[in-house]
């Protein structure tokens, strides 16, 4: 009979990397770890709140070091899409395509008669990019 995985021996696979717990083995194309836990397979970090008793369920798993491969719990929280886009807004690590001029320029053309949709495209964003921008959902902080 195999034996089970435990938290212990998940634990174990983890290598520290400052104060960060990478896992080192399998990866998805966007660089979070996946591993097969007693039968199912499970993304690294959600595993280890799952491993410390923390309910994940409805939830996503969002990173404090924004390290895709880090598996620390305690660098974990289960949270919703919201949570992670106000955490990355407020620590203002959203990437983006465009420079602030850019989008100081995408306002005022929003003021013109160009549809959102030209915008866009004269920028390579999306329309939905381009109404965020404009209603200060977007880049709030620049006046």
């Amino acid at each position: 009979m195999k034996k089970l995985f435990t938290k212990q021996d998940f634990l174990d696979k983890l290598i520290p990397n400052g104060d960060c717990l990478d896992w080192p083995g399998a990866t998805n194309g966007k660089g979070y770890g996946i591993t097969r836990y007693n039968g199912r397979v499970f993304y690294t970090h959600r595993l280890a709140l799952i491993l410390e008793g923390i309910d994940i369920k409805d939830k996503q798993v969002n990173h404090s070091c924004d390290r895709p491969i880090c598996s620390n719990a305690k660098h974990l929280s289960a949270g919703t899409q919201w949570d992670n886009m106000a955490d990355m807004t407020s620590r203002r690590r959203q990437t983006s395509t465009i420079t602030e001029e850019e989008c100081k320029e995408i306002r005022e053309l929003c003021n013109t008669s160009l549809r959102q949709w030209e915008i866009a495209e004269m920028y390579g964003i999306s329309q939905p990019q381009v109404s965020r921008i404009n209603t200060r959902v977007h880049w709030k902080h620049l006046k």
